[in-house]
């Protein structure tokens, strides 16, 4: 990402309990900036039963994520 794109909308926020990154994501593609997936292998993530996306009982966190996007698009009259 470009400096000036998380300067005009901020760092992450860090109320969340998780889903920072991807309600971070979804205000940039909300504010019009471009995305593109690629094929290479950038990251590597290690999982195991100790990290906090692996336990189910906090999955529900996401929806605050969701919620506030929808009410973005709710507030600028967007599908």
């Amino acid at each position: 990402m470009r400096r000036r794109l998380w300067d005009r909308l901020g760092g992450l926020d860090s109320s969340l309990p998780r889903g920072e990154w991807i309600d971070w994501m979804a205000r940039a593609v909300d504010h019009g900036a471009r995305t593109a997936a690629i094929d290479d292998v950038v990251l590597e993530r290690r999982l195991h039963s100790l990290n906090r996306t692996a336990t189910a009982g906090e999955n529900h966190n996401y929806l605050h994520v969701v919620r506030a996007q929808l009410a973005r698009k709710r507030d600028r009259g967007t599908p």
